[in-house]
């Protein structure tokens, strides 16, 4: 299951950890399931109103894009 990990960071909402079956190391504020597409493009999402929407001028990559990408 892939999850994204919330802190709130001088009182905002900010993905702090995201991936595929996590262990939870630490005290988070909130836990968000979601898709391989934004658990791997978190550099890219933001919280708003609880809710996680794709910052501004940003466009999320193809799961087929992503894995074309070396490391």
């Amino acid at each position: 299951m892939w999850a994204l990990l919330i802190k709130e960071i001088d009182g905002q909402p900010i993905i702090v950890k995201a991936g595929l079956n996590m262990m939870v190391d630490d005290n988070y504020s909130a836990t968000i399931i979601t898709d391989e597409q934004h658990a791997r493009q978190i550099d890219k999402l933001t919280v708003v109103d609880g809710q996680i929407v794709v910052k501004e001028g940003m466009v999320l990559l193809s799961i087929e894009d992503l894995n074309k990408i070396e490391v």
